[in-house]
């Protein structure tokens, strides 16, 4: 299993920069301030962003976790903050910050990811004829009749 660390170059960040203009920076939660201006001016590798087949699909993820960029963009769609995200996923704030500027610079294609799984998500429910969500059904209609 190869594990990769993502690099970039002067060239790339420089590139990324012109793709995701500030407004699409400004989504990002405050307190998290993005080091695009260092990346511009240096080659610079991200320390704890990594990408390893067979790991979570090969999703870029926190180094030593299987938590993944994707999975910190959604938990804050889902309203954590950061302070919450640090503390319940046991990350330091280098690492959350580099996944912001990970985010950051794949932006769109992130988006589309994770619009992607919830649909694939959303089909597999509607399609899931499974007994557990059989009788979960049935609970739940019992329960409407008591009330």
């Amino acid at each position: 299993m190869k594990t990769e660390a993502i690099k970039l170059s002067r060239g790339d960040a420089i590139m990324k920069e012109r793709a995701f203009p500030q407004q699409a920076l400004s989504s990002l939660p405050s307190g998290m301030p993005l080091s695009l201006g260092l990346m511009a001016t240096s080659s610079w590798e991200m320390r704890h962003i990594v990408q390893t087949d067979g790991v979570r699909g090969g999703k870029p993820r926190i180094r030593g976790h299987r938590i993944t960029v994707q999975d910190i963009i959604v938990w804050y769609q889902k309203g954590y903050t950061t302070e919450e995200i640090i503390q319940k996923f046991d990350l330091t704030r280098s690492q959350l910050q580099e996944a912001w500027t990970y985010y950051a610079l794949h932006q769109q294609q992130m988006d589309k990811d994770i619009e992607e799984e919830d649909r694939e998500i959303q089909t597999r429910a509607e399609n899931d004829t499974s007994a557990i969500k059989q009788r979960i059904l049935l609970a739940i209609a019992e329960q409407k009749k008591k009330t």
